[in-house]
């Protein structure tokens, strides 16, 4: 683990990346000069992020 702490980052998907220059590129003037976002408004510390990741691996029976 990195020594990050209690610091609270956003974490970035591939998809959320590909959705932004998907919209970006075939969005014509709108998107143009535009500085875009790709986070969202949540910034879970990465102890938070690993019990999320881990509790969505559970298995239910």
């Amino acid at each position: 683990m990195f020594p990050a702490g209690g610091v609270a980052e956003p974490f970035v998907g591939v998809r959320d990346v590909a959705e932004v220059v998907v919209a970006a590129v075939t969005g014509g003037e709108r998107y143009a000069g535009r500085t875009l976002s790709v986070t969202g408004p949540r910034l879970p510390t990465r102890a938070e992020a690993v019990a999320e990741i881990a509790g969505a691996g559970t298995r239910k029976a």
